[in-house]
Parts: C-alpha cells; structure tokens; sequence
C-alpha cells in the first residue's frame, strides 16, 4: 500500500504536476546524482502509470536526453530508461507509449517556436534540437525493431516532425529513419497511405512548417 500511495504521488498531473514532473523542480537539479535519481523515478512511474502521466512523462524524459549540459551519463541514462520502459508495454500499450513520446517532441518544439516562459524547453533551448535524434534512436534500438506493427506506427507518426525546418536534416531524413528501421519507406507508404494522410491532415503539427521543408521524394 505505501509503494502504491508513493507511485500515486509520484505520477499525479492534477491539480498541479508531481515532485517528478514538475518542471519548476526537475529543471532545478544541479548535480549527477540528483538528475540520475529524477531518471530512475520516470523509469518507475513509466513502468506502471505511463499513459495516466500524459504528455507531462515525455516532457520530463525529453528533458534529460537532450540538455546539454548534463553529462554523457546521464544523457545516456535517459535514453536507456526510454527504451527499456517501451520494451516493458507490448501491443497497443507501446504504440500508445510511442504516440506519447511524438506528442511530447511536438509539444517540445512548439514550447521553443512561442517561447513558453519557463518550460523545460525553453530552460534548454534551440540547443537541445541536435540531441533530439536520441529520442527517437531509443525508440527505434534493436530490441524493439523487432515488432513490426509497432516500428510502422512509430514511422507514420513520425512523419510529420521529421519535416519540422528546424531540425538538423542529416538527422532527420524521414527515408533515412525508415531505412534504418528496416522497412522500405515506399512500400510502407504504399500499404499504409490512409495512415499517412490520416497523420497530416490531423495536423499534428502547422501545414506550413510541413511543405517549406525539405522534399524527402515521397508523394502521398
């Protein structure tokens, strides 16, 4: 019962963030020590309540995978924790755990495009946008490249963002991204079209940030 009364307080988003998720507090931790600790609590509470924590979980994750001055290890910490907390949830629990993440890297740059006074994204900066690569790295490692259904999922919503103009292009090929997960992005485009245009026309993210970026050569 105490575990449960400290996961319930660990994970609460309302009416006001928890300890763990609030970014007044988590962009506040100075030292190694502190940041790892904040990093095994979101591995805990992601385990078990990752849906209940909404956009507020990815937020926080975000955070400690792409601030650049924290420390090799615990950038690579983060990344870990990311994906050993996906290859905990199967079936539709990990594509809802995916669709989190994207929302969560869409929500990271609009903070920075409106200059959201005092978000995490804000308390890093356009300097993160290079190191954002490593969500998607954790989401797409090896061990979870073996479920298909949800790597096209993750690639469908992914394409979108992998379009935002602010983002590095060497990074952020969608072509590239797909190749590398394994499927061929023409043929996923071709089975899956309805999904595709399902994504773009959700306008997850501003039509015109989609058609002035780059043409990755894929027609839908």
């Amino acid at each position: 019962m105490k575990t449960e009364g400290v996961l319930s307080a660990s994970t609460s988003v309302s009416p006001k963030p928890s300890f763990l998720l609030n970014e007044r507090i988590f962009t506040k931790l100075s030292t190694e020590r502190e940041q790892l600790w904040a990093i095994y609590a979101l591995s805990a509470a992601g385990q078990r309540a990752m849906s209940q924590m909404d956009i507020l979980w990815p937020t926080a994750t975000i955070f400690f995978i792409t601030n650049p001055k924290f420390s090799k290890s615990v950038r690579g910490a983060a990344r870990s924790m990311l994906k050993e907390v996906l290859q905990t949830r199967s079936g539709d629990d990990r594509k809802i755990g995916a669709d989190l993440m994207v929302r969560g890297l869409e929500d990271w740059l609009r903070q920075n495009s409106e200059e959201r006074k005092d978000s995490s994204a804000m308390a890093v900066g356009t300097a993160s946008f290079s190191l954002l690569w490593g969500v998607v790295t954790s989401m797409l490692s090896p061990g979870l490249l073996e479920d298909t259904s949800y790597v096209s999922f993750l690639l469908i919503r992914l394409f979108v963002i992998a379009h935002h103009p602010r983002l590095p292009r060497h990074q952020w090929s969608w072509i590239d991204i797909a190749r590398k997960a394994n499927p061929d992005p023409g043929q996923l485009v071709a089975e899956q079209s309805t999904e595709f245009i399902g994504v773009i026309t959700q306008n997850w993210w501003p039509k015109e940030k989609v058609v002035t970026a780059p043409n990755d050569g894929i027609n839908i």
